[in-house]
């Protein structure tokens, strides 16, 4: 619900009164004639419920009152009227939760106003922004996108073409050039600044160093094994085919022998792998 307080010219006044009388949507109507001042008209006060809240407003503007008197809207907190509840509960649900088009208008142009501090926050955005990608930190890029007040900008953009204005247009697009180009260079500074000082975060490349080590380690581990293996196989020569002890000999070489040839793709696997981790420590 919400209150609204107008100032209607004497002529206007019935035609208002019979307006608002005949919406269902409106509760609590005073009219005093002849009090208001600066415009000078009747004084109309009067709540209504969301749901007729635009229909409203709409009939104010139709008989000029935005023009030759005054509106003035404010939101009610709170309500403790059986006729106003009864009003909401003849609306359909979703139809008491639909925006008042004129407070979000109101609100966009009050963020298309581009003060030094906007811009401070859209530099201080993109130093953020920098300390999250250096650090690998997601959390300081949601933080970035948070702080900077670009989004408001758009949006006065987006109703300047809606409403074929052309202020709120050429007023939004500079704030954002002129906004993002200080960001851009003030984070350009910053970055400088933090690798002459050499502050930049330096944990996960010594992680992959060390672990590019102990890789190559297990790897020469792996490749001395199996030519060891395949030495030992070679090293045995076969001497008789008549003593049982020479076929056990020689068929205990003719396995290792066999060992080492099926180890032969593993050593070709362990020398790529090798390679890689020579490729990633550098």
């Amino acid at each position: 619900m919400i209150h609204i307080r107008a100032v209607s010219p004497t002529d206007v006044t019935p035609r208002l009164v019979e307006s608002l009388g005949a919406n269902g949507g409106v509760v609590n109507l005073v009219v005093l004639a002849g009090v208001a001042r600066n415009p000078d008209g009747d004084s109309i006060q009067f709540d209504v419920i969301t749901a007729e809240a635009n229909r409203v407003i709409d009939e104010l503007r139709r008989l000029e009152l935005d023009q030759r008197g005054s509106i003035v809207i404010e939101n009610v907190d709170t309500s403790i009227s059986e006729l106003a509840a009864q009003a909401e509960h003849r609306e359909p649900t979703k139809a008491n939760f639909s925006p008042i088009w004129e407070e979000a208008e109101a609100r966009i142009r009050e963020r298309g106003t581009y003060r030094p501090s906007w811009f401070a926050l859209l530099a201080i955005a993109g130093i953020i922004g920098a300390v999250g990608i250096l650090t690998n930190s997601q959390i300081l890029i949601v933080g970035a996108m948070v702080v900077g007040p670009e989004y408001g900008a758009m949006i006065s953009v987006s109703l300047g073409i809606d409403k074929r204005d052309g202020v709120p247009i050429k007023r939004g697009l500079n704030a954002l050039i002129f906004g993002f180009l200080l960001a851009i260079v003030v984070t350009l500074l910053f970055s400088v600044l933090i690798r002459a000082v050499d502050l930049q975060h330096r944990g996960g490349p010594r992680r992959h160093r060390r672990r590019g080590v102990a890789d190559r380690g297990e790897s020469q581990h792996a490749h001395r094994s199996v030519r060891l293996g395949d030495h030992d196989s070679r090293r045995r020569p076969r001497r008789g085919d008549g003593a049982p002890g020479d076929a056990r000999r020689s068929s205990g070489a003719r396995s290792r022998v066999g060992l080492a040839r099926s180890s032969r793709p593993l050593l070709v696997d362990v020398r790529r792998e090798h390679r890689r981790v020579a490729v990633v420590a550098r």
